[in-house]
């Protein structure tokens, strides 16, 4: 039979139908979500054996996964990648995590808000959310993501002073409610909830299936934020990406979103 016979041969009678182009790529996408799901799945247990001599090894895993995405997701046309657009949105949802993971506790003990968080309303109408609570995620825990800002700060640049906590804080609690107040002198706090949300979005779901209780929230994008600052102060002096770290993650941390 000539490649022509093949071409021209009649199809038989009990030749199968074909299958349309749609449920092909519907049943490729079924197939790569039960592949995805399954190396997830194999991937879980792995870390779970791991856990039982490093606790935090899914915040680990989960953080270099995240932070991955994150470089893509911010690289530009040339592929170049902005530091100060990557130091923005690590300090960001590192700041936002602490938040969130009060907001998570909070759903799963089934307790009102407002008994956990302390809602702040100024006359401007500009809403912050503060308390005890976010402060032990965000300053005062061991992992504290203020202390993971420091563990790498100082590990980085040894022969500089650690700065003083209380005036960033007092700096950030001035600056709550004014009308004219831009994060790094640049940047709307309405476009800082925005930044912060959507790369919460795209990230948060992943964080929450690598991190075996919402407690490692802030720990895993604290490791995040590690990972910006040690490429932002590459290329911008250290005390500065320190002042800018720490600018946004205390106020991002108190934004309502």
């Amino acid at each position: 039979m000539s490649i022509f016979d093949i071409f021209h041969k009649k199809p038989e009678n009990n030749q199968k139908k074909e299958i349309s182009k749609t449920d092909t790529i519907e049943k490729n996408e079924e197939d790569k979500r039960a592949r995805d799901e399954k190396i997830m799945k194999n991937l879980e247990e792995h870390l779970e054996e791991q856990r039982k001599t490093d606790p935090l090894i899914g915040a680990k895993v989960g953080a270099k996964m995240i932070y991955s995405q994150i470089v893509e997701n911010l690289k530009e046309t040339d592929n170049k990648l902005n530091v100060d657009n990557l130091l923005l949105v690590c300090s960001g949802l590192a700041g936002m995590s602490c938040q969130m993971t009060v907001r998570k506790l909070a759903e799963l003990k089934q307790l009102p808000l407002k008994q956990v968080l302390i809602l702040v309303e100024y006359k401007n109408g500009k809403k912050y959310l503060m308390g005890d609570n976010l402060n032990y995620f965000l300053l005062e825990s061991q992992f504290s993501v203020y202390h993971l800002v420091l563990g790498i700060y100082h590990h980085i640049v040894p022969e500089k002073p650690l700065p003083d906590m209380h005036q960033y804080v007092r700096t950030c609690i001035d600056n709550l409610g004014k009308e004219n107040y831009k994060l790094w002198d640049k940047i709307l706090e309405q476009d800082i909830k925005k930044i912060n949300f959507s790369f919460w979005e795209k990230s948060h779901t992943v964080a929450e299936r690598y991190c075996k209780t919402p407690e490692e929230l802030p720990i895993l994008y604290g490791l995040i934020l590690q990972n910006a600052m040690e490429m932002a102060i590459k290329v911008i002096d250290a005390e500065k990406v320190l002042d800018l770290t720490i600018e946004n993650i205390l106020f991002s941390a108190k934004l309502d979103y």
